[in-house]
């Protein structure tokens, strides 16, 4: 859950030194450039990929392992990777798994697990017993019952700090293999556990005797494989027993260790998977537990760690201006002053490492807090809110089909706002633990000298902000679905919602300029989905006064959003125009603008659900017809709907939208009850506006 993959370290200290075998990987051609150096005569891949294949089958070690270490360094050069694979390079790297040399081995399981994070196509080939069979030779018959690490003694440790010895980091990264095939292909688990690989990997959760660098991987791997399956654990009772005892332990003891405050988070993430993510199916005791140990990951401060971190890394040579070609064509003058990176003392780069690992392990135990929090929030009982999905669905239509109810139709906006449904411990725990505060805490940006000093390290800079950018996003989701499980008051007051969209609002203008692609999507996406909760809490409680003014500009930003066409955006700011249309129209007295305004939302709804370039997302027209009508529920804007001549239009697309969906059936899957509501109420909504002239 929330994993970012990093490349063992050792990898890393090769890609410092010149590379050995001619043959540039994608970093030397990104630093090639930047620097406006050309690579041509490096060396051709089709000679690279034959002596990578004389290699690994030469009889002798040294050839086999620089074979491996050769492959692991070029794994990202999609030509080679292509040339590679064509040859089944796999079924020559596989084998070397039960190579009688352990440097072998260890190469082995590296170039493996760099291949398992290259993309679905990979991870394909990667799920055949070919791998699998040999990943699980080596587990059992090198980690058996009796193997310890050379390191697992506290003072041996301590003297080997930042040193791993081949056998252990042979293990570490074959259960990331393990973890990686596992998390994609159900065939490569129900392989592995008939093969006894999981008492291997369970053992290594015991850290006093593993080291805290296989806990870690262990703890990573289990929490992915009882996800949905729970078979690997023969007495989950004695288990889960095992677990609470590892948490019972200090998260924070003399000083901060990341790798214990990742595992814990990891072990926590285990026992929910346990109980089928139905927390509520622990005691009170045990969940309060839960929840305090959530917190103090959440309390430490990221933003500190990563600043203090980033004065000690050594800046970058600057370069001089120079003309850069982008991809469309047009040239521009970069000054950016930090391209060629220094050569680092290996004292000191050791320390660097050790630092930067340390400040990935604390982002990635706060990402899995938040997502583990997200999760818990919500009840085991998912039959209900369906349930109430369906009744308000009903809801709808029969304020649509009696016309003598009432003299307008009072719908309300889709959305989980109700707070049935959530667990009390664990909204009780959030509340007393402070949590949302916390929660909100981790949208926090870096310095701009801080962001350029990581933009700008390729060794662990682009790491940490591509983790710490996941944070940011997790962050919003979690945020998101607390605000339907609390009110207003509790969330800190319509002064800190107001705050917190005016933060994100102005990161949204900034990013949406016209002609410029967006440099972040999944960043996007999670500020929108809690724009859209924001709005929602405030409809639900009636607050008409949250935003101090809406303009043209204000609604420009959000269409220009949309023009980008990603779906999960375009869902989302159907409903956030949307909600802001609901705001004016309940309004006792619009003003001009505002009636302008509520014209051109009109407008922009209209065209989301007719234009033919929007007929492939059948959900986006479903969310802008409901969206249609929530916002124009009351007659007292039927004029406007006259004026922009809507029902007559809706009235002609009603064909085309049955022949769409009668298209596109098959693909709905869940969404199809949402669309057929939709094509009930559009007809209904017609007849009943029809009925009181609105066209």
């Amino acid at each position: 859950m929330g994993k970012v993959k990093q490349r063992e370290k050792q990898l890393r200290k090769q890609e410092i030194r010149a590379n050995p075998i001619g043959i540039p990987s994608l970093r030397d051609v990104e630093e090639a450039e930047r620097e406006g150096i050309s690579l041509e005569g490096a060396g051709t891949a089709s000679n690279f990929v034959q002596t990578v294949l004389e290699q690994l089958q030469s009889p002798m070690v040294e050839e086999r392992d620089s074979g491996l270490n050769s492959l692991s360094m070029v794994l990202e050069n999609p030509k080679i990777l292509d040339e590679l694979l064509s040859h089944n390079i796999l079924q020559l790297v596989a084998p070397l798994l039960m190579d009688p040399s352990t440097i072998v081995r260890h190469s082995a399981a590296g170039a493996l697990r760099n291949m398992s994070t290259l993309g679905p196509q990979v991870v394909d080939l990667m799920n055949t017993k070919e791998v699998l069979r040999p990943l699980a030779i080596l587990l059992r018959s090198k980690y058996g019952s009796e193997w310890t690490p050379q390191t697992h003694k506290k003072e041996a440790a301590e003297k080997s700090k930042d040193k791993v010895d081949s056998m252990t980091d042979c293990l570490i990264q074959a259960m990331n293999i393990v973890w990686n095939l596992c998390e994609t292909s159900q065939e490569s688990l129900d392989f592995l556990k008939k093969d006894g690989v999981f008492t291997v990997i369970l053992k290594c959760l015991n850290s006093e005797v593993f080291g805290l660098k296989l806990a870690v991987a262990a703890a990573q791997c289990l929490n992915t494989v009882t996800e949905g399956s729970n078979d690997i654990i023969s007495d989950t009772a004695e288990f889960e027993i095992y677990l609470l005892n590892i948490l019972s332990q200090e998260l924070i003891k003399e000083n901060l260790d990341a790798d214990w405050v990742h595992f814990q988070v990891l072990i926590i993430g285990i026992l929910v998977n346990l109980h089928e993510g139905q927390i509520s199916k622990l005691q009170s005791a045990i969940i309060t537990k839960i929840i305090h140990k959530l917190s103090a990951v959440l309390e430490l401060n990221h933003i500190q760690e990563i600043k203090s971190f980033s004065s000690s890394v050594p800046i970058p040579a600057p370069v001089t201006a120079k003309m850069e070609t982008s991809q469309n064509g047009s040239r521009s003058a970069h000054t950016n002053g930090y391209h060629k990176e220094q050569e680092v003392d290996p004292e000191i780069q050791i320390v660097l490492d050790t630092n930067a690992e340390s400040i990935q392990a604390v982002l990635d135990a706060q990402t899995m807090a938040l997502e583990l929090l997200s999760n818990i929030l919500f009840g085991d009982d998912e039959s209900n809110s369906d349930s109430d999905d369906e009744n308000e669905s009903d809801t709808v239509e029969d304020s649509m089909m009696d016309d003598d109810l009432d003299n307008s139709m009072e719908v309300e906006m889709l959305g989980d706002s109700s707070p049935a449904g959530f667990v009390v411990e664990v909204c009780e725990g959030i509340k007393a633990f402070g949590l949302i505060t916390k929660v909100t805490s981790k949208t926090s940006q870096l310095p701009e000298n801080v962001l350029d000093i990581l933009r700008n390290n390729h060794q662990f800079g682009r790491a940490i902000l591509c983790k710490l950018h996941r944070l940011q996003s997790t962050s919003l989701l979690c945020f998101q679905n607390m605000i339907g499980a609390f009110s207003i008051e509790d969330l800190g007051g319509i002064q800190v919602l107001r705050h917190i969209w005016n933060d994100i609002f102005r990161y949204i203008k900034e990013e949406c300029q016209p002609g410029v692609p967006p440099t972040d999507v999944e960043f996007l996406t999670s500020s929108t989905s809690c724009l859209r909760g924001i709005l929602q809490k405030v409809l639900d409680e009636s607050c008409p006064d949250f935003f101090e003014s809406l303009s043209l500009e204000f609604l420009q930003v959000f269409l220009q959003l949309y023009s980008i066409n990603i779906p999960p955006l375009l869902t989302n700011v159907i409903r956030i125009i949307g909600g802001v249309g609901i705001l004016i129209s309940r309004e006792k007295k619009p003003t001009e603008d505002h009636q302008r305004l509520l014209i051109l939302i009109g407008e922009f709804l209209l065209n989301c659900v007719i234009q033919t370039g929007h007929h492939d997302n059948l959900i986006g027209i479903a969310e802008a017809l409901d969206t249609i009508f929530d916002v124009f529920a009351e007659d007292d804007y039927n004029g406007i709907l006259k004026e922009i001549g809507m029902i007559q239009q809706l009235k002609a697309f009603v064909p085309q939208f049955k022949k769409i969906i009668r298209y596109q059936r098959k693909q709905l899957g869940d969404n199809k009850a949402i669309v057929e509501t939709s094509r009930t109420n559009l007809t209904r909504f017609i007849d009943y506006k029809i009925k009181h002239g609105a066209a």
